[in-house]
């Protein structure tokens, strides 16, 4: 496990538009900004931590 500094946080606006308005994930530029930040930091990770899980 290691931390991660950003977060994909999906309010309730958000989810009641996914799921009931018919919105879909591009109506929220926001939530694509927080998901690439979010995954930026676990790719960072993943290659940081490459090396350490190599030699267990």
């Amino acid at each position: 496990m290691a931390p991660v500094r950003n977060a994909g946080h999906i309010g309730i606006a958000e989810f009641i538009g996914i799921w009931q308005q018919g919105k879909n994930f591009n109506d929220y530029p926001h939530l694509a900004q927080a998901a690439k930040a979010l995954l930026d930091d676990i790719v960072w990770w993943a290659q940081a931590l490459k090396t350490p899980r190599e030699n267990i």
